[in-house]
């Protein structure tokens, strides 16, 4: 990220994440961290209230109904697995991420930031950034840029793989890369799309199921030396843009 953003890793759990967020702002990376250390504290928490209250909820691999007096943040997941056909918990990785960026935000007034947890992204950004797709040892690791633009901020983008990581998949993806405007449904959406590609053969069908999801702003697909993408979202490549 270079000079733009001021920046730090932060582990507690199960959560690992990096937090960056422009480096003009006159607040200390003492002080988001600790805002940050406390909501994720507060998240952990909410979870594992909730998991107490319904085990299952934790461990499905289906959607699932919650009912009207759970959290706020229970019933997002809940209805979101209903549009992507997952497990609610799917979408936990871009919950915290998107709970974390918008509470420093509120809290400093910051300018720009972006929350990375576990390879899934929350990004509020003033200026165009760039953000690599890393797809193991697929030949175009880290060779596809996407450009993120400020009229799409803010903005989730999230990634699930066959092969790599600590999530589970039942596809064989090295990596699917989905964003949306809401962190948990690309998370989830994710999740989704990798689960059905097992071969470079997926590809064209995925790209044209994901093609018919207005919320789906970018899908990328890496797979046994193949590649696909589609959605809005440019790929850069130098001074370019395609």
């Amino acid at each position: 990220m270079g000079e733009r953003f001021s920046s730090f890793t932060y582990r507690f759990m199960e959560t690992d994440i990096w937090v960056g967020f422009n480096h003009i702002s006159k607040v200390s990376i003492d002080e988001v961290k600790d805002v940050v250390d406390k909501k994720c504290r507060e998240l952990h928490q909410l979870f594992k209230d909730y998991f107490f209250i319904s085990p299952r909820f934790e461990y499905a691999f289906e959607p699932i109904e919650v009912s009207k007096e759970a959290p706020q943040l229970i019933r997002e997941l809940s209805e979101n697995s209903f549009k992507t056909g997952v497990g609610p918990m799917a979408g936990i990785a871009g919950a915290f991420a998107e709970e974390i960026g918008k509470t420093i935000k509120h809290k400093f007034g910051l300018q720009e930031l972006v929350i990375e947890n576990g390879g899934d992204i929350y990004l509020d950004v003033s200026s165009d950034l760039r953000v690599s797709l890393y797809a193991g040892e697929h030949p175009l690791s880290n060779k596809i840029q996407l450009l993120i633009e400020t009229h799409d901020s803010p903005l989730g983008l999230c990634a699930s793989s066959g092969k790599f990581g600590h999530s589970k998949s039942f596809g064989k993806a090295d990596l699917v890369s989905i964003a949306c405007k809401n962190t948990v449904l690309a998370d989830q959406y994710a999740t989704a799309f990798a689960n059905m590609v097992q071969d470079g053969e997926d590809i064209e069908r995925t790209l044209k199921l994901a093609s018919d999801i207005p919320e789906i702003y970018h899908i990328a697909i890496f797979i046994n030396g193949k590649f696909g993408i589609g959605g809005k979202l440019k790929v850069a490549q130098g001074n370019k843009k395609y």
